[in-house]
C-alpha cells in the first residue's frame, strides 16, 4: 500500500519513497512527496513526511525517473535544517474520543469529540487553555499554533498530525509541550527526522 499527498499548487512532480512497514504501524511501503524539481535528477521536497524517515521539508533530494515515469528517492543532497514531528490524540484522551475500526486494529479518534464548553477528563486543562473541540486533528494543530507550524492531516480517520518544524523554531518550547501533552495523555509523538540542533535544545 502506499499513502500520497495533495499537491500544495502548482506544476511539481512527486518523488516516491520507499520502506519497510513497521511491525503494529499502517500497512504502508510507499509514500509520495510533492517536490520542485531543481534539476533533472534532484528536487526539493514541498511536504512533510507522514511515513518516512530521514526526510524533511525543504531537503534536496536526488532521484531516478522508471520507465512508467515515476521518480524514486535514491538519497539526500542537502539537509534544510527543518525536523519532522508526528504527534496523534490519544484514543479516549482529552483531545480524542474512541471508536472500533482504526487502521492499527485498536480504537481510533473519531469525530464524535466532547461537547464544546465541557472540562476534559480529570478535569484537565489543555495546551490551548481550552477543552476538546470534537477534532483531534484540530485540537492538536491549536496546541502547536504558538510555535507557527506548518503541517499536514493523514486522514480524518486517522489524525495524526506531521509538523514541519523549521531551524529557526522555538525547539525547546516545542519539546517541552511535546513531552508536558505525553504525560498528561493529550498525545503520543514521534520524531522523523530531525537535527542536531533539535536533539541539543
Amino acid at each position: 500500500m502506499s499513502v500520497e499527498h495533495d499537491q500544495p499548487g502548482d506544476d511539481r512532480i512527486k518523488v516516491w519513497f520507499r520502506f519497510v512497514p513497521r511491525e503494529g504501524w499502517l500497512p504502508i511501503d510507499t509514500e509520495g512527496l510533492w517536490a520542485t524539481r531543481l534539476t533533472p535528477d534532484t528536487a526539493r521536497i514541498d511536504n512533510v513526511a507522514f511515513l518516512q524517515d530521514g526526510v524533511a521539508q525543504n531537503d534536496v533530494i536526488r532521484f531516478r525517473t522508471e520507465p512508467d515515469g515515476r521518480h524514486w528517492a535514491t538519497g539526500r543532497v542537502t539537509a534544510s535544517g527543518h525536523c519532522v514531528i508526528r504527534v496523534i490524540a490519544m484514543p479516549g484522551g482529552p483531545l480524542g474520543q474512541t471508536s472500533p475500526g482504526d487502521p492499527l486494529g485498536g480504537p481510533s479518534p473519531s469525530s464524535h469529540g466532547s461537547p464544546g464548553g465541557q472540562t476534559p477528563p480529570n478535569g484537565q486543562t489543555l495546551p490551548d487553555g481550552g477543552t476538546s473541540p470534537g477534532d483531534p486533528a484540530a485540537a492538536v494543530h491549536d496546541a502547536f499554533a504558538r510555535f507557527g507550524l506548518g503541517g499536514e492531516v493523514f486522514s480524518r480517520d486517522f489524525p495524526m498530525v506531521a509538523f514541519d518544524v523549521p531551524a529557526d523554531a522555538d525547539l525547546p518550547g516545542v519539546k517541552r509541550l511535546l513531552d508536558e501533552g505525553t504525560e498528561k495523555g493529550w498525545w503520543q509523538y514521534e520524531v522523523g527526522c530531525a537535527t542536531d540542533h533539535w536533539w541539543s535544545a
